[in-house]
């Protein structure tokens, strides 16, 4: 998280970041939804995954951007979260190049 925190930061992206679903929450709600675009890993621990945490972000801002990521396949991890406009899935490694042409491709869908 932190790695990629700062590669986006060098490139001129605001961050926010949180540890996990719940806290991603809080930093919503302190930003007053003021955000474009959901970076997320699939799994994630106390609660609330990365789909559950997409989900009730969309409800609250249908245009949110989304990029799910995970460490498993998008056979496995990837399966079912029936990518939209504005959204893609990652697998972890991620090259940073991709990262960024990915984060640029779904801001600017």
């Amino acid at each position: 998280r932190n790695v990629t925190a700062k590669l986006l930061i060098r490139q001129g992206f605001k961050v926010a970041e949180a540890s996990d679903g719940l806290e991603a929450l809080r930093v919503w709600a302190e930003l007053g939804g003021q955000v474009d675009l959901l970076l997320t890993d699939v799994v994630m621990p106390h609660g609330v995954n990365g789909r559950e945490l997409a989900a009730q972000l969309l409800e609250r801002s249908p245009a949110l951007k989304v990029i799910f990521t995970s460490g498993y396949s998008d056979n496995f991890a990837g399966r079912d979260l029936g990518l939209g406009h504005g959204q893609a899935f990652l697998q972890k490694p991620v090259n940073p190049r991709e990262l960024l042409e990915t984060v640029r491709r779904c801001l600017d869908a």
